[in-house]
């Protein structure tokens, strides 16, 4: 009787310390997931917004900056290896949300110019971040009010000027995590969209 209890008691202290094991196996999985997306929120979006703040206006003839809510077209700085060294060159960069193939990202060096999204050949662009499944934009709109003076739009309808204010939107996912991430990026060259150009 006393060995039955004793392997009774046994058992009941080896299954708690095999379910605390378990519980904290499970948390530390989950924190690692939430840790790697935040990861990579954070160099995507640090990425996305230096190619923004090195944005500039190319000419006159082009549609300099495109943005709809699944995606933006831009022309930015970006730094390539020469043989005299890293140099900047001016390249139109696109990102894109598509059904397909999830966020992509296309360098263009040879034609800046860009009449729409639509005309991007996502055949040719790169999928950016292995979790990244889905990205959208809003642009900054001078709302008139003091209370509440910005206007988040889906779409920038001034093409010959950049954007003042973009709010980037991400969703990451893995087996088991969906994470959100949100981004406010001031272009200090930019400007806000006006009336002019609301879609109201």
């Amino acid at each position: 009787m006393e060995v039955v209890v004793a392997l009774s008691i046994i058992f009941l202290i080896l299954s708690a310390i095999y379910w605390g094991f378990s519980v904290g196996i499970k948390a530390n999985e989950r924190a690692g997931s939430h840790i790697k997306l935040l990861l990579e929120a954070y160099r995507l979006s640090g990425n996305i917004e230096s190619e923004l703040l090195n944005s500039c206006k190319y000419s006159a003839d082009y549609d300099n900056f495109v943005g709809t809510s699944a995606g933006i077209s831009f022309i930015s700085r970006i730094p390539i290896e020469t043989s005299k060294g890293i140099s900047m060159a001016l390249a139109r960069i696109s990102y894109i949300s598509s059904k397909g193939k999830g966020v992509v990202k296309l360098i263009d060096r040879s034609d800046m110019s860009l009449p729409s999204l639509e005309n991007i050949d996502i055949k040719k662009a790169a999928r950016i971040g292995k979790y990244l499944s889905r990205i959208s934009f809003v642009y900054g709109y001078d709302s008139g009010s003091e209370l509440h003076p910005i206007d988040w739009e889906d779409e920038w309808k001034d093409n010959s000027a950049l954007p003042k204010l973009i709010k980037i939107s991400f969703i990451f996912k893995d087996r088991k995590t969906v994470f959100s991430f949100d981004k406010i990026i001031c272009i200090e060259q930019g400007a806000l969209g006006s009336e002019e150009f609301s879609l109201e």
